[in-house]
């Protein structure tokens, strides 16, 4: 029962996503996504496929995987970095970037895209999709140039450079976790990879628009300020303090988990009192948690709960057995970027990680854990559903009205996703 459960949620999952990604609740938008998968996670609980005392031990567990500590760690890391958004960071950046080199397009697109990738190695990609997407298009809209560029370029390097840090993207965190991996031994081995991801990604991109970037553009006229410089540097310091805290988590034997919570209130507190002793509205700080990804809670706590309903009818061992005659690394990587965008990234990263836990001892499971994590990062550079990132990018597209479908989508995104992928594992490959 439990499969059946798992693939009618993934089916009726990506229908929503299409068609009724929302539902308007007494003035209230609620995200179905995440609503379909919570509801079915409450089936298997009732209908006795997953036991209730069984899970409650799983979801408290002394373990790294344990998902609580997970959903933790992701929310309140991006919480800081939600917050720098707020108080203006990423648009003064992103405006400082593209005054410094106003005269040409190809100038342009090669700040954008490097500084999406320098901003999603310290903060995480669905945040700077949220950031850069909308200021890319009203930009494009002011000069009057062809928007397309630039927003594959931002979608690729969020979802290339987020390679590199164990705390790039939620999907590193769960895969890595199977093997306890650390901050530092997963950078040793991923440093590379993620370079050649996004530099792949960067040459993929400008080979396939460097004849829109070659067109005029119109002289750029305006600025941002900073309006508040001391917040702004105290938040930066406190996100650098985390980052730098999470990669000696291991020496100072402190959960990364328990460091992002700590920081998170940190920040939090320090801005309230400075915000209010300036006599300034809390407006940053409430945004702030009005735009956490609170979804993300129900929609992984649900997700693991059908994980663990497969765990115990056997279907993981199922899919040990498949992939154990693929390639370590092309078989792994390759299968979770193509089964990734049809079950999403997300709910696939858990799929995998429970099955990599059973086969622990395999000679090559550095090389399985490492290719999962490059597939899942990499997948939404083959269609929108890979991922939760290319969903939002492509929502804000319709409603800044940006000509995008999906036709458009896999002409530019496919060629430029298999070289990516294909060349990042052939360096994991190497690495390995």
């Amino acid at each position: 029962m439990s499969l059946y459960i798992f693939m009618i949620t993934i089916v009726l999952m990506m229908v929503s996503l299409i068609k009724f990604p929302k539902l308007h609740i007494f003035k209230k938008t609620i995200q179905t996504h995440w609503l379909i998968i919570i509801t079915s996670a409450f089936f298997t609980v009732i209908f006795g496929v997953v036991h209730i005392d069984d899970l409650l031990k799983l979801m408290f567990s002394d373990s790294s995987m344990n998902p609580v500590k997970l959903v933790i760690l992701f929310i309140f890391l991006t919480i800081i970095s939600i917050f720098l958004d707020e108080v203006g960071l990423f648009k003064f950046l992103s405006y400082k970037v593209i005054d410094w080199f106003k005269d040409s397009q190809i100038k342009i697109f090669i700040a954008v895209y490097f500084l999406t990738g320098i901003l999603t190695v310290f903060t995480s990609n669905d945040v700077v999709i949220l950031t850069l997407t909308p200021f890319v298009i009203y930009f494009s809209k002011h000069v009057k140039i062809n928007p397309i560029p630039y927003l594959f370029s931002i979608l690729t390097a969020s979802n290339t450079f987020s390679i590199i840090l164990i705390i790039g993207n939620p999907t590193n965190i769960y895969i890595a976790s199977t093997l306890n991996v650390d901050f530092f031994e997963y950078l040793k081995v991923m440093f590379l990879p993620g370079l050649v991801a996004g530099f792949m990604g960067f040459f993929m991109n400008f080979f396939v628009f460097r004849k829109l970037l070659k067109q005029p553009m119109e002289k750029v006229d305006g600025a941002v300020k900073l309006l508040e410089p001391k917040l702004v540097i105290v938040s930066s310091i406190i996100l650098l303090m985390t980052i730098v805290l999470m990669s000696i988590s291991n020496f100072i034997k402190l959960e990364m988990w328990l460091i992002t919570i700590i920081m998170g209130i940190v920040l939090t507190v320090f801005a309230f009192i400075y915000l209010k002793v300036k006599k300034l509205s809390l407006s940053p700080l409430i945004q702030t948690y009005k735009r956490a990804p609170w979804n993300f809670i129900p929609m992984v706590l649900g997700m693991f709960i059908l994980i663990v309903g497969l765990l115990n009818d056997g279907y993981i061992e199922m899919l040990n057995q498949f992939l154990s005659n693929l390639n370590p690394v092309f078989g792994y990587g390759l299968t979770s970027h193509i089964l990734s965008n049809a079950l999403n990234n997300q709910p696939l990263s858990i799929l995998f990680a429970e099955a990599l836990k059973s086969v622990s001892a395999d000679t090559y499971i550095y090389s399985k854990v490492f290719a999962s994590i490059i597939g899942t990062n990499t997948a939404v550079l083959f269609t929108p559903f890979g991922a939760l990132a290319g969903l939002m990018w492509f929502d804000i597209l319709k409603e800044n009205e940006v000509d995008m479908n999906f036709k458009i989508y896999f002409k530019y995104m496919i060629p430029i996703g298999t070289v990516i992928v294909i060349s990042s594992l052939a360096m994991l490959y190497i690495m390995v």
